[in-house]
């Protein structure tokens, strides 16, 4: 039985304006919601034959899809193709195809939610957006429903259909290429339908407009507002209380930092600020900020958490808890692991990319004494506690900073108390632990038994802005301090795998990377 064909059209560079350098090689690696569009589209079209649409040199999206997902058909556009209209790059694809009838076209940079999956049946359709205004950005087509009579009646009420891009084409008559196709010439006299949603990240505008859409974790129900003005926030957790208290009692020095809250009535949750930027895991991970920039930023949050760290707290009885508050914190992490996740920490030895690894249990007693010996040391002081840069938001063009969900205190006796190294390897477990890509679904595993090909899909400047974090990292702290932050770091990596029980592999990638991290602070 023949299966249903999308050609997805992606083969123009995004642009990232005047303050970025570079540009991203495929708009299939948009962030949307934290993650790479392309991940949208193999979810939504995972049953049918998909067709990529690429330019030269797209050697990072190439190999995220075909290592994440399948060895994928990809069609290269030339250059002197890309120079013309869009439609001369559809027909390109088309004639390379050999211009199959059952193949539904749409544009790599958008989001669809189509009304019904689109079927072998449906090869006569044209997928339409209806709006209330028109915009000039875009080509709106109220003469083709008024083309036919009683089939597009419903056209003819408006003059607000918008095209998408998603079409089942086929070329009729022939073509001048002379004077550049366009896609009226390769559109059929068809019918169309309209669309449930459709999103456009194709522009700049609209990939920050778009991208405020908020997602949720599995604790927790996040919605946005009306009016857009603050984000409502639900959980079944108590993960949701020590938000609310941390932000309610922040300290008035720092409140510029944080979003104003309100508790709700009769609900478990908050109503807190909205600030429609965009977190620094994206930067890192999708968007190449410069590196003077991330200079700057480390600067900036470094001295931060100096201020938050001399932001000290008297917490009476404290003292007998302090030694196993990081112990207890792993221990209760490892009681949640999967048994495919206990295997892996059980292991003497794993294998990681053809280097050779002790296993946790190797390092698992000095680790914990490591761990008594840092929480006991530890000096009480404001700290954010899930500084990680997902929880950073960051305008590049005024340089604003703003923090996001702080975690709660470390001690019940205190609402927003902490150890400012805690925040330190949070940052550390972004920059050095490369935690970002994980988060991002950036990343590729393969496994056989403890046998493990882990690949990030990372930036060019990756290992020149981590030797920068290095060095600004080393004006504000002694060596011996930055050795515990990344003991912390290598903890922070095992105590994440319960928490991101919505995907085993990433759960997997975690451990192994905490392990890794072991093997360097221990044979160092």
């Amino acid at each position: 039985m023949a299966t249903l064909k999308v050609l997805i059209l992606a083969a123009k560079p995004v642009g990232h304006g005047q303050i970025f350098t570079g540009e991203l090689e495929s708009p299939l690696l948009i962030p949307f919601q934290g993650k790479p569009l392309v991940m949208h589209f193999e979810n939504q079209f995972k049953d049918f034959d998909i067709f990529y649409a690429l330019g030269g040199g797209t050697f990072k999206t190439q190999s995220f899809i075909g290592k994440r997902f399948r060895e994928s058909s990809f069609i290269t556009v030339p250059e002197e193709v890309l120079i013309g209209t869009p439609g001369d790059c559809l027909l390109h694809c088309l004639e390379q195809l050999n211009f199959p009838d059952n193949i539904l076209t749409i544009h790599g940079d958008n989001i669809y939610e189509f009304k019904d999956y689109p079927t072998l049946m449906d090869k006569n359709i044209n997928y339409f957006y209806e709006t209330e205004s028109r915009d000039g950005k875009y080509e709106y087509y109220p003469t083709i429903g008024e083309r036919n009579d009683d089939s597009k009646t419903r056209s003819k009420k408006s003059t607000n259909w918008v095209n998408t891009g998603a079409h089942f084409i086929k070329v009729s008559g022939s073509i001048d290429r002379t004077k550049g196709v366009l896609i009226n010439d390769l559109l059929r006299d068809a019918d169309f339908i309209g669309l449930n949603k459709w999103i456009d990240l194709g522009h700049w505008d609209l990939i920050n407009r778009n991208n405020t859409l908020i997602s949720s974790r599995h604790f927790n129900t996040i919605s946005l507002s009306r009016d857009r003005s603050s984000i409502i926030k639900l959980s079944t957790k108590n993960k949701i209380q020590r938000e609310f208290e941390h932000l309610s009692n922040v300290p008035p020095e720092f409140s510029f930092l944080f979003p104003r809250v309100e508790i709700l009535s009769e609900i478990k949750g908050y109503k807190i600020e909205y600030w429609p930027l965009r977190p620094l895991s994206e930067y890192l991970v999708f968007w190449n900020l410069d590196l003077l920039s991330w200079a700057k930023i480390f600067e900036k949050i470094l001295c931060y958490i100096d201020r938050f760290a001399s932001h000290t707290f008297e917490i009476v009885g404290l003292e007998p808890n302090l030694e196993n508050i990081y112990v207890k914190m792993l221990d209760e992490r490892i009681q949640q692991y999967s048994k495919e996740c206990l295997d892996i920490l059980n292991y003497n030895f794993v294998f990681l990319n053809g280097f050779k690894l002790k296993g946790f249990a190797e390092y698992s007693e000095v680790l914990y004494q490591d761990l008594r010996r840092i929480g006991n040391s530890i000096n009480p002081s404001f700290y954010h506690g899930d500084l990680c840069l997902s929880n950073i938001l960051f305008h590049p063009e005024s340089e604003i900073i703003k923090l996001i969900d702080p975690k709660g205190s470390l001690f019940p006796e205190s609402s927003n108390a902490g150890d400012f190294r805690y925040d330190l390897a949070k940052l550390f477990h972004s920059i050095i632990g490369e935690y970002d890509y994980f988060n991002s679904t950036m990343f590729s595993l393969l496994q056989i038994e403890n046998y493990f090909t882990i690949d990030l899909f990372k930036q060019s400047n990756s290992n020149v802005l981590e030797t920068k974090f290095r060095e600004v990292m080393l004006r504000f702290h002694s060596k011996e301090i930055l050795r515990d932050v990344e003991i912390l770091m290598a903890m922070l990596f095992l105590t994440m795998v319960p928490l991101h029980c919505d995907s085993r592999e990433r759960q997997k990638a975690l451990l192994i990377q905490g392990i890794k991290i072991l093997n360097h602070i221990y044979l160092n």
